[in-house]
């Protein structure tokens, strides 16, 4: 079975970051469509990906692509699991990968493109009654990011989100000796038309519900 390793450590720029709170009741974000694209560094690979949504977040999608550093994998995984590419060989992963998620109400589409296939899994969309641990979640101040004004928080020490509207326009992570992390949108465009199609699962997809069932 492949292992998806890219996808899973994209966790942290993965749709279910990107809201914050629903305070508004079914309003996740504080504008009902928009499109974004980004670019991101997260040390074993980098790339962009673009995010459109409407209904107020309600309904979205997210195409990245990822081109692997697997000189970085390996100083930076096989260090602890040394063992890991003895079964999983780097070039399995040298490759550039497209991937695909669509949410709807509940439910996340995880899509791999190159491969034609995915797998679902339940959406986590944490209600007004969410909140992280004291001393973890606090607002540290405003900043003003591609013409948005926005507001910054940080997380722990290590970790500073910009938000606009509920959406994350930045992430900026404390460097370390080995990576440097980041994520950016570099357009926003507030006036993008929502196709009829926007959010169908491509025709030439396979879809299995679970991911220990994938090969």
């Amino acid at each position: 079975m492949k292992i998806y390793f890219i996808s899973t450590l994209l966790l942290l720029l993965d749709l279910n970051s990107y809201a914050q709170d629903s305070s508004h009741s079914e309003k996740i974000f504080g504008i009902k469509s928009c499109k974004i694209v980004y670019v991101f560094d997260i040390g074993i690979g980098k790339g962009e990906k673009t995010i459109i949504f409407d209904d107020w977040g309600n309904v979205a999608k997210e195409y990245g692509v990822v081109y692997p550093d697997t000189s970085q994998m390996k100083t930076l995984i096989g260090k602890d699991f040394p063992q890991f590419f003895d079964s999983m060989p780097l070039s399995k992963f040298s490759q550039a990968q497209h991937l695909l998620k669509i949410q709807t109400k509940g439910v996340m589409y995880n899509i791999d493109l190159d491969r034609k296939v995915g797998y679902i899994s339940s959406y986590f969309q944490p209600d007004s009654s969410f909140k992280f641990p004291d001393g973890i979640e606090k607002t540290i101040g405003t900043d003003t990011f591609l013409n948005r004004k926005c507001i910054i928080k940080s997380f722990g020490d290590k970790v500073k989100f910009w938000y606009w509207n509920n959406l994350v326009l930045k992430k900026e992570f404390d460097e370390n000796d080995l990576v440097k992390t980041f994520e950016y949108a570099t357009s926003i465009d507030e006036t993008y038309i929502i196709k009829s199609d926007e959010f169908d699962i491509p025709k030439d997809v396979i879809i299995i519900k679970n991911f220990s069932d994938l090969k």
